[in-house]
């Protein structure tokens, strides 16, 4: 923010402008202060009042991201998940994620692609099609990935939950601690690796194998 604001300064439901343009409020409570982001994200202040030669330096247990968010496509491109990209294109999908309104998107990474891609015994995406059975099931095993609804690590309760995704099929979450992990319809599970990449539209996780529904 453009001012120095000493913990002092600070008030339940203050809201503050940033250098950017965009609000955070301030939340005080008996357990501590929290700053609020525009998606309704809270992040813990850890430490308080670190003076700078022109300012004050608050500390946080999160990176607040901007409005100015990238598209799913662009998140796959900078986290280098370059077979999900691939797949995403060989299936048409681009439009369908961009175009939603509200997205979860459980991302596997390039060695969970090259992992499914030896178990279906195939040398390349074009082969796994044809082991898959054609585009339209490699377009389900896609969707199989979108939960059409915005879910932080944050949001999840403690234990097991059910979620629907894109494809119709449901997936279990289960939340232990710090660890999220994933069960598909085979009863395979895999952890997620990196939370919380927030898009446009939704939110990504990038999770260490694919998920894979009835076919």
């Amino acid at each position: 923010m453009p001012s120095a604001a000493f913990s002092h300064d600070l008030s339940d439901g203050l809201e503050i402008e940033t250098l950017q343009g965009e609000m955070l409020t301030v939340n005080i409570t008996d357990d501590g202060v929290t700053l609020t982001d525009v998606d309704g994200i809270a992040y813990n202040v850890t430490a308080t009042d670190v003076v700078i030669d022109n300012g004050v330096v608050h500390v946080i247990d999160g990176v607040v991201l901007p409005i100015n968010r990238p598209t799913v496509v662009e998140a796959a491109e900078s986290n280098n998940l370059d077979l999900l990209l691939a797949s995403i294109t060989a299936a048409s999908l681009g439009e369908t994620l961009l175009d939603a309104d509200e997205i979860t998107v459980f991302a596997p990474t390039d060695m969970a692609f090259e992992n499914l891609l030896a178990d279906f015994g195939a040398a390349d995406l074009d082969e796994l099609i044809v082991e898959l059975g054609g585009v339209e099931n490699l377009s389900t095993v896609l969707t199989y990935h979108v939960v059409p609804t915005v879910v932080y690590a944050g949001d999840l309760a403690e234990g097991d939950q059910m979620v629907e995704t894109l494809a119709g099929e449901m997936l279990n979450i289960n939340k232990n601690g710090a660890t999220v992990t994933i069960t598909d319809s085979e009863g395979s599970m895999y952890t997620v690796s990196a939370a919380d990449v927030t898009i446009e539209n939704g939110v990504v996780h990038v999770i260490n194998g694919v998920l894979v529904p009835t076919l």
